[in-house]
């Protein structure tokens, strides 16, 4: 790269408008045909690029003069285990140039961010980024996909790589799970209102507090963080529902559909809250039952989530979700803070959801 260590230093820094059109070109070089949005609008959304609070971060380049040779994006974050507070950072969107790949530029800028804050998450990883997450993170047990089948043919065709049996066993299959869904459904609460939310409010607060067990590690979030996050997302358009009884917001789910790469509509849960208890359990049923039959008026043949908490994998499983195999799902953390290490060794679970991470195709 022809650049001595104080300069690789110097050079690393918070990226400003004078850099996007260079950041946009180092992406489409990274994510080539897959890069199908309008990037530099997403790039201004999701970090803050000179003007603070802007984003949900900073995009950190390592600059040679003029020109970017990498890039990093973080997210600001506020970890949580029982009251106590620890600011750090969430890390994405890794991209070196091609010239420089696999000289330990990615490395160099991971380790570096690290040193700046008390904790740094890496949630998710892929080809490009597995190799940097292994070396600088300690890896943590893996976020778990689910899928609840509307259609079951085409999966078992694709498992049995036959097309003799598929349709008879996956119309046995479908007819049973439309049973299931519709016992759950007539009794699930009924002193809930299922309605469109548009907007979040302060009002979130206290179903925030509600949601936490104490025996978690959870990400902060607010409502200027969710109205960023899922309502001003230039990438994806969600659906958000609001779980009410009375004028009281007890649970919200956040829903978006899209075309898999079979051509199929999937609906994907982004994010989903209830409070951490019984009661909570039910409103995620009813939530749930809502995007049953939202799914089912768009025609997916599924419903996605990635899931990372204990009782909302409880309430998925109960209601006909399974779990699969994926290798993106990785969870990662690096920790300077030595009561959280504490927590992150003994195995407290962590709360997360796909709002938690960058994931918006």
């Amino acid at each position: 790269m022809g650049l001595p260590p104080e300069a690789l230093a110097a050079g690393f820094v918070a990226a400003t408008p004078a850099e996007l059109t260079q950041l946009v070109a180092l992406r489409r070089q990274v994510i080539g045909d897959a890069l199908t949005w309008d990037d530099a609008r997403y790039l201004g959304w999701r970090y803050d690029l000179g003007s603070p609070g802007r984003g949900g971060g900073e995009c950190w380049v390592v600059k040679r003069g003029d020109e970017v040779l990498a890039m990093l994006g973080s997210e600001r974050i506020r970890v949580r285990h029982q009251g106590r507070a620890v600011d750090g950072l969430s890390v994405m969107d890794i991209a070196v140039r091609p010239e420089f790949d696999g000289v330990g530029l990615g490395v160099w800028m991971a380790m570096h961010l690290c040193e700046r804050v008390d904790c740094v998450l890496a949630i998710g990883s892929n080809a490009n980024s597995r190799a940097l997450v292994t070396r600088v993170f300690e890896r943590l047990p893996d976020r778990r996909s689910y899928a609840h089948l509307f259609e079951f043919g085409p999966t078992l065709s694709r498992r049995w790589h036959s097309g003799v049996r598929a349709p008879v066993v996956g119309a046995l299959a479908g007819w049973g799970m439309a049973l299931w869904r519709g016992s759950v459904a007539l009794t699930r609460t009924r002193s809930l209102r299922i309605e469109p939310l548009a907007r979040f409010d302060a009002g979130i607060d206290a179903l925030v507090s509600a949601s936490r067990s104490g025996a978690e590690i959870a990400v902060d979030r607010d409502a200027h963080f969710q109205n960023w996050r899922l309502m001003e997302n230039p990438r994806s358009a969600y659906t958000v529902w609001a779980a009410r009884e009375g004028a009281e917001l007890v649970g919200w789910i956040a829903v978006r559909a899209k075309a898999s790469e079979d051509g199929k509509q999937v609906m994907v849960i982004e994010d989903m809250l209830a409070r951490a208890d019984d009661r909570g359990a039910a409103v995620l049923t009813a939530l749930l039952c809502r995007c049953f039959k939202q799914a089912r008026a768009l025609g997916c043949e599924r419903i996605t989530v990635i899931a990372c908490h204990p009782q909302n994998e409880r309430v998925l499983r109960r209601l006909g979700f399974f779990a699969h195999r994926a290798d993106a799902e990785t969870l990662s953390v690096r920790c300077r803070d030595d009561v959280l290490n504490a927590a992150i060794a003994a195995g407290v679970p962590w709360h997360l959801t796909g709002a938690n991470t960058d994931r918006d195709d």
